[in-house]
This record gives C-alpha cells, sequence and structure tokens, in this order.
C-alpha cells in the first residue's frame, strides 16, 4: 500500500493525484491481457470467466493502490477503447479465451 503522497511506478496516464469532486483519482492502469483455458468451454463460458478473473484483478489492484473503486473501466483488448456498459472484447478460441479492461483507480468519499 502506497503512503500519502508516494508515487506507484506501475501507475500510467494522467490526473494521478488529482481530485474530482468527491473522487480522489489514484492511478490511471492497464493490468496485463489476462487469458484463461478456454478447453471444455464454450465461447461465452471461457469469456465470462476470463472477464471476471479480470475485474478481480482490478479488485485487487484497487485496494493495493489505496483505493476502493475503479472507475472509467472499459474493455481495451488489443489496444481497442469499447466504452459500453453491458459489452466487452473477448477473444475466445479452441484452447485460450483473453480480455483486457482499463480504468482508474480512485478513492470514493465516503
Amino acid at each position: 500500500m502506497l503512503k500519502k503522497g508516494q508515487r506507484n511506478s506501475r501507475c500510467r496516464g494522467t490526473g494521478e493525484g488529482s481530485n474530482v469532486g468527491s473522487i480522489a483519482i489514484l492511478c490511471s492502469t492497464t493490468p496485463p491481457v489476462l487469458r484463461t483455458n478456454a478447453v471444455n468451454k464454450s465461447d461465452a463460458e471461457a469469456c465470462q470467466w476470463v472477464a471476471l478473473s479480470a475485474l478481480k484483478e482490478f479488485r485487487r489492484r484497487a485496494i493495493n493502490e489505496g483505493g476502493n473503486a475503479v472507475i472509467n473501466l472499459h474493455s481495451y483488448y488489443k489496444r481497442n477503447d469499447l466504452s459500453d456498459p453491458t459489452r466487452y472484447d473477448c477473444d475466445a478460441g479452441f484452447v485460450v479465451g483473453g480480455v483486457a479492461f482499463k480504468g482508474t483507480v480512485a478513492k470514493l468519499a465516503k
């Protein structure tokens, strides 16, 4: 966990350390592309499984960075932005399924 004023070298992007109303922007981040075993899974099952894993990774990262939320979350597979509240890009094949998300770790006021 970072101490106040300390910058994490894994953080990228702009707006780090700024405040927007009751939201403190801590880190703009893109975790690596996550992949999962797709053997014996339908494309939909493989994509759901790997998307859930990616979202859990964002949650873990938010907590490690001192945040309690991820805002502006959107699909970023193969560097293609898809800002849709109900859809995300996923590449599902016979053996592997993969997704990537991009978002901003933030601390929301209680």
